[in-house]
């Protein structure tokens, strides 16, 4: 009987062993019964999870690193409702309602000065520089919401929210200047007065929770939060920075580039 070289047994040996090694790590995967499908946020290898409609859900979801980056500093606010710093608004319904026996408000519901409805369709103003981290109706009973994510002078996480509109005119991931027209003051589809539910908050993540909840949790005393509001007509930086440029070039500006073109053409002599 031939003998067999080393040089061959060596290596069928070890492709043996390997293929004897993978053939018990299957069946052991195998042995754990049907695969569960992962969703959610949970790792950079897994996709996003989505509900059954098919629709993203950002009311639980915590901001990315780059997203983080995006959103503005706020050196000044701006009333949400009403004429020049918050003229002819009234506060509809305290944070926290004093009548006993009654649930504490996570915010406050505002109103134009004149009785129910008169605020309907009336312009719901963004109260600082932000970024959209939510836009949308998350149940009939709140209406059309928009949340803005913000960072106060110190550089923390604040968050303001806009409830119970009729009409959202900004979209999710988009950048807003202080005053921006966010949407129009509604009835959450009838199920309260026309008016504006405004809260003031500290998060990263998008929490909507509920108009009313046994305690306030990370909501903060919305219109202490704003503090001295400033008037409508001094731009916010941001806004500075999204304005237009203007018409572009000037006609001096596109003669000389012109000739500057035509020097560089030229040959050297």
């Amino acid at each position: 009987m031939p003998k067999i070289s080393q040089k061959v047994l060596f290596p069928a040996t070890l492709l043996l062993s390997a293929a004897v090694v993978g053939a018990v790590l299957w069946q052991a995967g195998r042995s754990h019964g049907p695969e569960v499908e992962r969703t959610g946020f949970q790792g950079a290898d897994v996709p996003p999870g989505m509900p059954a409609s098919g629709v993203p859900d950002f009311r639980f979801h915590q901001l990315s690193a780059w997203q983080r980056a995006e959103v503005p500093r706020v050196v000044r606010w701006e009333a949400p409702l009403g004429a020049d710093g918050g003229a002819l608004t009234t506060v509809a319904l305290a944070d926290r309602a004093e009548a006993e026996g009654s649930s504490p408000r996570a915010g406050v519901d505002l109103e134009m000065i004149g009785g129910a409805n008169v605020s309907l369709g009336e312009p719901v103003r963004a109260v600082g520089d932000g970024l959209v981290i939510f836009a949308g109706e998350p149940s009939p009973e709140w209406g059309g919401v928009v949340v803005l994510a913000h960072l106060d002078a110190e550089g923390n996480p604040l968050q303001s929210l806009y409830g119970y509109l009729g009409k959202i005119d900004v979209a999710h991931g988009a950048l807003v200047a202080r005053g921006t027209k966010l949407g129009q003051v509604g009835t959450a589809n009838g199920h309260h007065p026309a008016r504006l539910h405004f809260q003031m908050l500290r998060d990263w993540g998008v929490d909507l929770g509920a108009g009313e909840s046994s305690g306030t949790r990370n909501r903060l005393d919305p219109l202490a939060a704003l503090g001295e509001v400033a008037s409508p007509t001094l731009p916010s930086p941001l806004a500075l920075l999204m304005a237009d440029p203007g018409d572009g070039w000037t006609e001096l500006e596109i003669r000389n580039s012109e000739r500057f073109a035509e020097i560089l053409a030229k040959p050297e002599e």
